[in-house]
């Protein structure tokens, strides 16, 4: 079983609990602003987790459809979205290397390093041949990447909280060109170790990559207060790109 397949469980909201509903709204404000996206424009959420972009634009009024292998996750997703008053949103379990649509979506979202995870430069390009597929003509698309010339000089090789009870013990480095990340998670009735991979590309390979799949780079910035790209100070690539 690959990383990905197992990674994004019940545990994976513990250690990514930082990651709030709130900031999740402060960060779609951006998106929306940056992306000058319209009420009638499809949205896709790609690799979308428990839904926190997601429902947050469908609250704004937005179509959305969030798109996730993980079926904890999306079961998450689906009942948080039962609660929403109003807005449009649906769940979908997909592999982002295969997406059964064809330009019918204007906005395409990928977002936290939800990008990278195969071994196999080939598959990670085909996310984003994917993306391009999905997109309408002139259609947007926003990934956000992690920075890979920070990571090599800040990485934290080693980390320990407690959340909710739960120890979460993390252990990073780099190793052919592929940060990797042990996750230990114990209580006093379990202890259970994940990997995370993510293979890592920097914005020249991503010009690359999004020029060879009919895609072209608009903007670029180092964070969600849209501040400059600085490829040794910014700790993430928030790309902006459009479909020629």
């Amino acid at each position: 079983m690959h990383w990905y397949e197992e990674s994004f469980g019940e545990d994976y909201l513990k250690i990514y609990s930082h990651r709030n509903n709130e900031l999740g709204m402060k960060e779609v404000a951006t998106i929306i602003k940056l992306l000058g996206i319209k009420k009638d424009e499809y949205i896709m959420d790609l690799c979308c987790g428990n839904g926190r972009h997601s429902i947050s634009l469908a609250r704004l009024g937005y179509r959305v459809l969030g798109i996730d292998l993980s079926e904890y996750l999306l079961s998450i997703a689906k009942a948080r979205a039962q609660r929403l008053e109003n807005g449009w949103v649906e769940f979908k379990r997909h592999d982002m290397r295969s997406l059964p649509y064809y330009q019918l979506f204007d906005v395409v979202l990928n977002l936290f390093t939800s990008f990278g995870y195969f071994e196999d430069d080939r598959d990670n390009y085909k996310v984003i041949t994917e993306i391009s597929k999905v997109l309408k003509n002139e259609g947007r698309v926003l990934l956000d990447f992690l920075n890979p010339c920070y990571i090599r000089k800040n990485i934290v090789p080693f980390s320990h909280r407690i959340v909710d009870g739960t120890s979460v013990k993390e252990t990073r480095w780099i190793e052919n060109n592929t940060v990797i990340k042990r996750i230990i998670v114990s209580d006093k009735s379990r202890c259970k170790t994940y990997m995370e991979r993510v293979k890592l590309y920097t914005l020249d390979d991503f010009k690359r990559i999004f020029y060879s799949a009919g895609l072209e780079i608009k903007e670029v910035y180092g964070s969600y207060s849209l501040e400059e790209y600085d490829e040794n100070s910014s700790s993430r690539i928030l790309i902006y790109g459009t479909k020629a």
